[in-house]
């Protein structure tokens, strides 16, 4: 069994991860001893089960007569471009809003975001942040201070 050190993506925390490999799958995920962020939240445990679930998806579907088909991934992005722009040329830019989940905050896909988004002429891009992680970070800063982060090896310290 192989262990490949790295970090989890599910948040912003990127806690420091073993993830253990066997004949290409994975089989645990653990916190890396090493790395300060090292106790996984459910999410972070959960990873194997996502990356392999029967039930993921792995290839886009359309719903046609009722029932969903699988589609290449032209047929797929070209759906979704025509879409896009149909509803651009009725109801203006502004009429669309794209979220960029929690875990591309801060990366490249964020900034390949923005720029389609740029690109599309809509203003309204979202993130996680922009529903609660934005309003938790102010509020905790008046309360507590700016930059407080959880303590998971101690008790919780008040306020």
């Amino acid at each position: 069994m192989n262990i490949v050190k790295t970090v989890c993506n599910m948040c912003l925390h990127r806690c420091g991860i073993d993830v253990y490999v066997e004949d290409g799958k994975i089989v645990k995920v653990a916190g890396m001893q090493e790395h300060p962020w090292n106790i996984l939240c459910p999410k972070g445990h959960a990873i194997p089960e996502l990356v392999h679930s029967p039930e993921r998806l792995t290839n886009p579907l359309k719903k046609v007569n009722g029932k969903f088909k699988e589609i290449s991934w032209d047929e797929a992005f070209a759906f979704i471009a025509d879409k896009l722009l149909d509803i651009r040329e009725k109801y203006g830019a502004e009429s669309i809003l794209v979220h960029g989940g929690n875990p591309f905050i801060a990366t490249q896909s964020e900034k390949v975001l923005r720029r389609f988004t740029d690109l599309l002429g809509t203003p309204n891009y979202t993130t996680g942040g922009s529903f609660c992680n934005a309003a938790r970070i102010m509020g905790c800063a008046l309360t507590c201070g700016p930059f407080v982060m959880p303590q998971y090896r101690k008790k919780p310290r008040a306020c």
